[in-house]
């Protein structure tokens, strides 16, 4: 892992620096670090250049800046990467909490973007129940029962039949939400709290648009995000049978194949090393 700015964000960067395709940037989801991405990435290599970051607050990151609360402190972050390597353009991929960055990316950094995915990610506001029990997770956390939190999220991400024949792969995932700090956990729920209604956001981005969903996940609206998704310039959907909220999991295969094709169709980036 690499530092910037004195380690306030960390990231690992892999992949073909010969080749001219745009810049592979993986935004894991809350709980998670850069390693979520660890079985997909050896696939994706091959294709470009593949950074995976450790949001702020995560991982090996500090927590995000006090002057840019909420999804800013983010959004600093990803333009942090940029100036270290003096990107000109730049595709991000999100899973969950990573594609709410990345559609509020799409408002400030949009002229630096040659697409985007969502990954079991939505453009929506959370409801009132959602907020609500965001709101009781965060007391959860500030009362000291990180383990708690921990150990009943991440079971329900996954199809029931996923976890039920792969304990193993569910316990990987608990033990790297218990490796992150509580701090960090915490802002990044309030931040996901005020997040704006990307709705628009997706109407008028003029470059692609991904979404992969799987028709089991319980965090994401299959048929509204859809919809929603439907309504950028150039999109593609793909729903996933039998998966939960965590593909790179429960279908690698399936989220490599469109992940690679998606990447195909974008236009090349001018990358200064």
């Amino acid at each position: 892992m690499f530092p910037l700015h004195e380690r306030w964000m960390t990231y690992k960067v892999s992949g073909n620096w010969d080749s001219v395709r745009t810049p592979l940037i993986l935004l894991h989801g809350l709980c998670e670090d850069h390693t979520v991405w660890d079985d997909i990435v050896p696939a994706l290599e091959p294709h470009g250049l593949v950074f995976r970051i450790d949001l702020p607050g995560f991982g090996e990151s500090e927590l995000p800046d006090e002057a840019a609360p909420g999804m800013e402190g983010y959004i600093w972050a990803l333009i942090t990467l940029t100036f270290e390597f003096n990107m000109g353009r730049m595709a991000l991929v999100g899973h969950s909490l990573g594609g709410y960055i990345a559609l509020r990316a799409a408002t400030k950094m949009w002229h630096m973007l040659n697409g985007m995915a969502l990954i079991h990610s939505h453009p929506f506001r959370d409801t009132p129940e959602r907020a609500e029990g965001r709101r009781r997770s965060i007391e959860i956390l500030e009362q000291g029962h990180k383990e708690r939190f921990v150990r009943q999220l991440f079971p329900s991400l996954f199809a029931p039949r996923f976890a039920q024949e792969h304990p193993e792969v569910v316990e990987k995932c608990i033990q790297m939400g218990l490796r992150q700090p509580t701090e960090g956990i915490i802002t990044a729920m309030k931040a996901m709290l005020e997040r704006w209604d990307h709705t628009d956001t997706l109407k008028w981005f003029q470059r692609p648009v991904m979404a992969v969903l799987g028709d089991e996940d319980k965090l994401v609206p299959l048929e509204d995000t859809r919809r929603a998704v439907e309504q950028a310039r150039t999109h593609e959907v793909h729903v996933l049978k039998g998966v939960g909220h965590m593909s790179m999991f429960e279908d690698q295969q399936a989220l490599v194949e469109h992940l690679i094709a998606f990447w195909k169709r974008l236009p090349p980036s001018n990358l200064s090393r």
